[in-house]
């Protein structure tokens, strides 16, 4: 119930924020960017998939929370070059015992509206260099500051609530998460709100 009040009330602050803010311009686009945050779910696949399957049965309890940054330039009126971060955080704890698992993803990618007329609906693909960071209290699970690089992708889906071309917005969506990581596979799926600025 509390993260469920947490993003209703994210969702409200971001549209209040657009709304209070959103000008009728229909300069040309040039800079973008968004922020936000989401309810995310998360798979692992290796030995980071077996820690987490034995804590689940050890009665750890768990979220995962999303959080992601864009900065880009249209190279044309409907699609924008983008640089990206992503981060996904799956926290595990049983009283005062604790393990946060963290997926980054650092990459580039396009972000495309597919229905210039309308404006709405924003797809977006990210390719680049992937990372977990393992931080914990547990004395059986040896911390890792930093995994080596690996290759991640990331896939999305928004409505763009924008009142004009420029200017503020606020998007809710979806996005895909694939992560290789040496040994790892990680699959991360979320639900976001964003507050956007172009």
């Amino acid at each position: 119930m509390k993260k469920t009040a947490v993003l209703a009330l994210t969702i409200a602050f971001l549209v209040g924020t657009s709304a209070l803010f959103a000008q009728e311009s229909e300069k040309p686009r040039g800079f973008y960017f968004d922020a936000g945050l989401g309810l995310s779910g998360m798979a692992y696949f290796g030995d980071v998939g077996g820690m987490v399957t034995a804590l689940d049965q050890a009665g750890f309890e768990s979220f995962t929370v999303s959080l992601g940054a864009t900065f880009g330039y249209a190279i044309t009126q409907d699609i924008y070059a983008v640089g990206s971060l992503a981060l996904f955080l799956k926290g595990m704890d049983r009283g005062s015992e604790n393990i946060d698992l963290t997926t980054t993803l650092l990459g580039v990618g396009l972000r495309y509206y597919p229905l210039p007329s309308m404006r709405v609906l924003q797809l977006g693909g990210d390719l680049g260099l992937a990372r977990i960071v393992i931080t914990t209290n547990l004395p059986d699970v040896p911390p890792l500051s930093g995994s080596d690089f690996g290759f991640g992708l990331m896939l999305s889906a928004a409505i763009d609530f924008a009142a004009s071309m420029t200017g503020p917005s606020f998007l809710l969506g979806s996005d895909f998460m694939l992560a290789f990581v040496q040994s790892e596979t990680v699959v991360g799926f979320s639900i976001f709100a964003k507050f956007a600025l172009r």
